[in-house]
């Protein structure tokens, strides 16, 4: 008989800890998860031999109580103990509620209160799948937060595909839909390698329908030979062991307060739209009756319209975004062009960060192979065999290169392959198929850093000293400023700041004062490859609310020179990340722009990248692409997941490359880039 215990509303997937009642329960252990209404009680029912489309009353004796629909029965955590099928061995199994049944955070510390003083360890999750539904937002979260919180489950997932219909009807449907077990299994497989964090390796699905007709010889076959696979699979699994409870309180309690912190500045955000939105209709409404009243006036005016600039392209929405363009009153004629323009083929994501766009790819060029020489070349990093880019014309490395939206990519100084600081400028836009030359720099310059900024390309620090030079000659002292239009330079005039080289900027969006480059790091001496590097652990500001002069930030935890340095969301907050650059290599730093409370230490990398690393947006995840620790160039790529903080090699990928470029770019940006469509978002 089974035994059901009821445990109080929770979510099994991490807390369990070492008690004796949870020692005794007999293994494998099996934790059902998924959404309300995919079928994780009836399949927690069936996987113990009990009959789902039995009578009510033979039902009754089912452990686990079912709901229809939506309207999930399942409110509280709990397990029971029986055979496997209702004829093999003794085994555990712990249903648990809907991830949709309650907020995520008081979930989880629920369950760590019930689960975690009652089982220590479990053997497999196993996360149902209804057929045919789709990612939802929550389903991701959920999943994502389970990551963030209880380690690395994923060794021991299995996903259920439920209301998978064995019956002769159905399996001749899904054959005239082309949709096979293998097939569907492929799309689950690479649907949750998308979607969640860090995953990488294939996870094993099962196809169990626990209404299965029971006096149907083929469909009892099925179900059982399925169920028995997933067995046999579990049996190889190591055990999970859970974390302790006092670590999860204070794991959520930190989440609690982000969250809250989160919460209030979307309200914030949210009545600044409105008030914004408000006034938008408030001058509307100004403009129709001030055009009312000339109408009445001169009702003999030929009025008409010239059209204005166009206006930023909005968010990829059912891959399709917009751009509109305003009507400037003019008297006579009226053009005939659309006031909107719509772009087809984008790809749509949820971020507020454009570089995590899933329809970028990392475009590096340039930089030496090792300290003794050899010269890096163009590579173009997108997952997509259809993707290449055109070569950059001279071979250059500590060269500084941005990439604007509407503007294109631009690139400057370096040093060559003779070792001497150069004043060379390349620019390359949509539409071209090569580089083009800009104009050169006043100063011939190595080790500068760029970023466009309100329309301008920023060119700031760098020195004119050639490569084997002991001490260097920092000469852009203020920093130099291209305006496309004018295809000029200019000196930039934002305060001083000691002279430095191979520091790092990026552009940021304030929520409250708009477009702000932030600099890091950087040094006034010559870096050499056997020492430690001499960084500094200074952090600027500069945005056009605050007068455009550059105010001291926070220091970074550690100097940093020759470092990468890029916007990234972590844990649902945007900041500014740096990486390498300094004696700690693998080490790295978050700066949370929402928070503003100062540096924080994240998670190491994998490899030691001292000198001259770069980070890149691969389809929406961010990389960190060669560098170099004496005596060896990195040549691993490493991928970082924002929602635990981890990195990891990224498989068949190399970059044996440090001191070059290496730029976030849309696909479309190249014309010989083509991507296949992103499994990320088939699901959405």
């Amino acid at each position: 008989n089974s035994t059901m215990i009821h445990l109080g509303l929770a979510f099994l997937v991490g807390v369990c800890l070492t008690l004796v009642s949870g020692d005794e329960l007999p293994r494998p252990r099996f934790v059902v998860l998924g959404q309300q209404g995919v079928g994780k009680s009836s399949l927690s029912n069936a996987l113990l031999g009990y009959d789902n489309t039995a009578t009510k009353k033979q039902r009754s004796q089912s452990p686990f109580e079912i709901g229809h629909g939506l309207a999930s029965k399942t409110k509280h955590t709990t397990f029971s103990t029986g055979q496997w099928l209702g004829k093999g061995a003794v085994v555990t199994v712990v249903d648990t509620p809907g991830f949709e049944d309650s907020k995520d955070a008081e979930f989880v510390e629920e369950l760590s209160t019930v689960l975690g003083n009652t089982i220590p360890e479990i053997d497999s999750f196993l996360i149902t799948y209804k057929y045919k539904d789709r990612f939802t937002t929550s389903f991701v979260r959920t999943l994502n937060m389970i990551s963030k919180m209880f380690g690395n489950i994923w060794p021991n997932v299995v996903v259920v595909i439920s209301f998978w219909d064995a019956g002769r009807v159905s399996m001749t449907e899904r054959g005239n839909a082309n949709v096979t077990e293998a097939t569907y299994r492929k799309e689950i497989q690479d649907a949750f390698k998308s979607q969640v964090g860090d995953l990488t390796e294939d996870i094993p699905v099962f196809f169990l329908d626990s209404y299965f007709t029971r006096t149907d010889e083929a469909e009892k076959a099925f179900f059982e030979m399925q169920a028995t696979d997933l067995y046999k699979v579990v049996n190889k699994m190591t055990s999970f062991e859970c974390v302790k409870r006092e670590v999860m309180l204070e794991k959520i309690k930190e989440s609690k307060g982000k969250f809250d912190r989160q919460r209030k500045r979307a309200i914030k955000k949210q009545r600044s739209l409105k008030k914004e939105a408000n006034t938008c209709a408030v001058n509307l409404k100004s403009s129709q009756s001030m055009l009312s009243f000339y109408k009445a006036k001169n009702p003999d005016m030929d009025l008409g319209f010239k059209w204005g600039e166009w206006g930023d392209w909005g968010s990829c929405e059912a891959g399709k975004k917009m751009r509109q363009r305003s009507k400037i009153a003019a008297e006579g004629s009226t053009p005939d062009e659309e006031e909107t323009e719509i772009e087809e083929g984008c790809t749509e994501f949820f971020s507020n960060n454009a570089l995590e766009s899933p329809d970028n790819v990392a475009y590096t060029f340039g930089g030496r192979l090792g300290s003794d020489g050899g010269e890096a070349g163009t590579r173009v990093y997108s997952n997509s065999k259809w993707c290449s880019a055109p070569a950059f014309p001279e071979w250059r490395q500590k060269m500084a290169a941005a990439y604007g939206p509407g503007q294109g990519a631009m690139a400057c100084g370096g040093w060559d392959s003779k070792g001497l600081a150069t004043d060379g400028c390349w620019k390359f836009k949509e539409g071209q198929s090569q580089w083009e030359e800009a104009p050169k720099t006043e100063l011939k310059l190595a080790g500068s850093t760029a970023v466009w900024y309100k329309g301008e390309y920023w060119l700031l620090g760098g020195s004119s000293s050639n490569e084997n030079s002991k001490s260097q000659k920092n000469t852009n002292k203020k920093g130099l400023k291209y305006n496309p239009k004018t295809e000029t330079w200019s000196e930039v005039d934002a305060g001083f700041l000691k002279p430095f080289h191979s520091a790092c900027v990026v552009n940021i969006e304030d929520s409250e004062n708009g477009e702000t480059l932030f600099l890091t790091g950087g040094t006034g001496d010559t870096i050499q490859f056997e020492k430690d590097i001499p960084g500094r652990k200074t952090a600027f500001a500069l945005n056009e609310v605050k007068g455009n002069v550059w105010k001291s930030y926070p220091n970074m935890k550690l100097g940093r020179a020759g470092h990468a340095c890029t916007v990234a969301t972590i844990e649902g907050n945007m900041g500014v990340i740096v990486a390498g650059g300094t004696h700690n290599g693998d080490s790295v730093e978050f700066f949370d722009w929402e928070e503003h409370k100062g540096w924080t230490g994240l998670q190491r990398m994998g490899r030691q990248r001292g000198i001259g690393p770069g980070f890149a947006y691969i389809r929406g995840s961010l990389n960190v692409i060669g560098g170099y620790d004496w005596p060896y160039t990195v040549t691993d790529v490493e991928s970082f997941n924002g929602v635990d903080g981890s990195w990891a090699v990224v498989p068949k990928k190399q970059a044996k490359r440090f001191n070059h470029v290496a730029l976030t770019v849309p696909a479309k940006l190249f014309p010989t880039c083509k991507l296949a469509k992103s499994k990320k978002n088939q699901r959405n």
